[in-house]
């Protein structure tokens, strides 16, 4: 696999844990974008520093593709959790009919159209296979975690955990 300097990683498999950690990584680089290069830009207009050949790739729009309410393809994975005959070929035709034409998700070469996407990062294009993303998806906490979150001396955890 690749890693860069996010930790970011790209497997010849990927599939739902591995979205979350390059999904992650995402939130990384565009607080580091945010951070270094849009503030220097506005610290240099400010400054009167002429910056007009600087420029730099913002990954606002792969975020947005991925965390938008309603629209976002984890908002796509949620629903189709709960929608009556709800599956993982469901929801990759879905997120194909949402996000297919933005050149962020794309068709996986040598697979068929229902198991799986690419998504071209920030690093590079990471292809993920969606089989068994809504179980994983659904996985509830374990009955004893919740029941000792409940008696936790913490007043917010147990707040939280109130049924």
């Amino acid at each position: 696999g690749i890693v860069d300097i996010f930790g970011f990683e790209i497997f010849e498999k990927n599939s739902l844990e591995q979205l979350c950690i390059n999904f992650a990584n995402e939130k990384l680089q565009a607080l580091f974008t945010k951070t270094v290069f849009a503030e220097t830009m506005r610290a240099y207009s400010e400054e009167g520093i002429d910056a007009a050949d600087i420029s730099y790739t913002d990954n606002g729009a792969l975020i947005q593709t991925l965390e938008a309410p309603n629209t976002g393809m984890l908002a796509i994975l949620s629903e189709e959790c709960v929608v009556p005959k709800g599956s993982d070929e469901g929801f990759t035709e879905k997120v194909m009919a949402q996000h297919g034409k933005g050149g962020i998700i794309v068709r996986m070469k040598g697979v068929g159209p229902k198991d799986g996407f690419g998504i071209n990062h920030f690093a590079g294009l990471v292809n993920y296979g969606t089989r068994a993303w809504l179980d994983k998806n659904k996985d509830p906490l374990n009955g004893d975690l919740v029941v000792l979150m409940q008696f936790s001396d913490n007043e917010l955890l147990k707040e939280l955990f109130t049924e």
